[in-house]
């Protein structure tokens, strides 16, 4: 059963990682258009999928954390 928890956890987590680290290379362009000088009008459209990113992140995070409750309490 523990196993079972373990995957589950661990698969959820996989999703994340991926999303986390797509979000970490568009920071990395931003930062990196930033630095280079690039204009307001270059950036915001950067900011506002970064800000998107960061939401989704933090929704999945809930989701995956509900869910691993779920299965918990399914296999017990």
């Amino acid at each position: 059963m523990q196993e079972q928890i373990t995957n589950f956890e661990t698969k959820l987590g996989e999703k994340l990682k991926i999303k986390e680290d797509y979000a970490r290379t568009k920071l990395a362009e931003y930062q990196e258009a930033a630095q280079a000088g690039a204009d307001e009008a270059s950036l915001k459209p950067m900011e506002e999928e970064l800000t998107k990113l960061q939401q989704e992140i933090q929704q999945g995070r809930a989701q995956a954390s509900q869910q691993a409750m779920g299965k918990r309490q399914e296999l017990m």
